[in-house]
């Protein structure tokens, strides 16, 4: 039994010819160096005087358009592209192979890390496998320049002003238009500059993100730019030896992203915001790695912090694991299997979620025998 979209011009990585620099580009580091941007602009330039528009979007466009038509599944990804204030956008779905086309299916939004790329995360995290078998439909969203605007980091996405957050809700409805996903079990989930995204997501659009994990980053936002309209269940993973982004805050590896905060500092403001009591609790401890909770906060919005010594910057249980330069890794815990078990504890409101499915556009998904 195959699923298919339509409607939407998918596209099967797998199937799809002459992609290969396309799909590179995406995931070179561009944001790190100015010599890149300057670059890629006169790569853009350059197509853009060959009639051909930018190098990535536009290639893009033309495949999708090319190859577009109901497509299976399975266990592939799909390429997807969504208009987010006049501009193309684009993210990767992962949807399981057996998912039930009638039972409506728990989504995760997933953010990459800064200079990363949305493909490069999905097989270097392994997140699709876990996430699978537990029925979760996962979307990799791509950064523009591989960089996100999580309120005061990073990249190019956050010195142009990139509306991020409008990107996220657009994935949104674009996944209830083509899928029956559960409105109150959607979440977030992000790497380095994409966990500050995550962050930035649950104090922007609680009312949509049931709950969010965070790994190797902090909040990039003030106290006063974040107002959640509910307690938001946080777990958050980092490295003690991470020197891109200290577990004490200040100035990291990446001196571009500027001063950071602290995982302390973090921890205490959703420790307030969603009116935990002092009551903690040591919910997982192998090895190096520990994790203690919060689990008396209003509305269940537990606060979980899980630190490992001498853990580099890092998405610790990763299958394809981050080059050594961002520092040590690690087996003693998995953020896939904490993520998966930590998502399946939580949901929406039911007053919340009724409201965002009545703004859902009509689901598209067909069974093909």
């Amino acid at each position: 039994m195959l699923y298919s979209i339509r409607h939407a011009s998918p596209v099967l990585i797998e199937t799809l010819p002459g992609t290969a620099n396309v799909f590179a580009a995406a995931d070179e580091p561009l944001f790190r160096n100015t010599a890149l941007d300057d670059r890629q602009e006169a790569v853009d330039a350059a197509c853009r005087e060959q009639g051909q528009g930018t190098s990535s979007f536009a290639k893009m466009q033309r495949e999708a358009q090319r190859y577009s038509g109901d497509l299976p599944l399975r266990e592939s990804m799909v390429v997807r592209s969504v208009e987010v204030h006049g501009s193309q956008r684009i993210y990767f779905l992962q949807v399981p192979d057996d998912l039930d086309p009638n039972v409506p299916a728990p989504a995760i939004l997933a953010f990459h890390g800064g200079g990363g790329g949305a493909r490069r995360f999905a097989n270097m995290s392994g997140l699709g496998e876990p996430a699978g078998r537990a029925g979760f439909v996962v979307a990799y969203l791509q950064g523009y320049r591989n960089s996100w605007n999580a309120g005061n980091c990073c990249g190019r996405a956050w010195r142009q002003g990139v509306d991020d957050v409008a990107f996220a809700r657009v994935v949104l409805n674009d996944l209830a238009s083509v899928l029956q996903v559960d409105p109150r079990r959607v979440f977030a989930t992000g790497f380095s500059n994409g966990a500050m995204m995550a962050y930035r997501l649950a104090c922007e659009l609680s009312e949509r993100i049931a709950a969010i994990v965070a790994v190797s980053a902090t909040i990039s936002l003030p106290d006063s730019a974040c107002t959640p309209g509910r307690p938001v269940p946080v777990l958050h993973i980092h490295g003690l030896a991470d020197e891109f982004s200290p577990f004490r805050g200040g100035i990291g590896a990446w001196a571009a992203a500027g001063v950071l905060r602290s995982v302390p500092e973090t921890m205490a403001l959703w420790i307030a915001r969603n009116r935990c009591t002092e009551e903690t609790r040591v919910t997982y401890e192998l090895g190096r790695a520990r994790c203690v909770t919060h689990p008396v906060c209003q509305d269940a919005g537990q606060v979980t912090r899980c630190t490992i010594k001498k853990m580099g910057h890092q998405w610790p249980g990763a299958r394809v694991l981050v080059p050594n330069r961002s520092g040590p890794r690690t087996l003693d815990i998995s953020a896939n299997e904490m993520l998966v078990e930590f998502f399946r504890r939580h949901q929406l409101p039911s007053h919340l979620s009724a409201t965002v499915a009545q703004r859902s556009p009509k689901r598209g998904l067909e069974r093909n025998q």
